[in-house]
């Protein structure tokens, strides 16, 4: 879990698909996901309550190796109480 910008968990995988498990909370902020070196969504992980086991799916690749980047931007909506981006663990698809 982190908060500083541009940090990240890297990560290669063979498969079409990836699941990042995460959570959502009020101290949560927003995250970019990578495949091959490509921004595929960014996520905003705020929430007025916690909720764990939150997945992020990328689906559709390939069938090849691939590098998974999260990346942490940083940055939160108003009213959040921080931008810490949590992983829990990435599952190959």
């Amino acid at each position: 879990m982190t908060d500083l910008a541009n940090s990240k968990i890297q990560m290669s995988f063979r498969g079409t698909g990836i699941t990042w498990y995460t959570l959502k909370g009020v101290n949560q902020g927003k995250a970019a996901i990578y495949i091959d070196g490509v921004r595929k969504a960014t996520y905003d992980n705020f929430a007025s309550s916690t909720s764990y086991g939150v997945t992020r799916t990328v689906s559709g690749l390939a069938d090849a190796v691939h590098t998974v980047q999260v990346v942490v931007l940083g940055k939160h909506r108003q009213g959040a109480k921080g931008s810490l981006i949590t992983v829990d663990r990435l599952v190959v698809a």
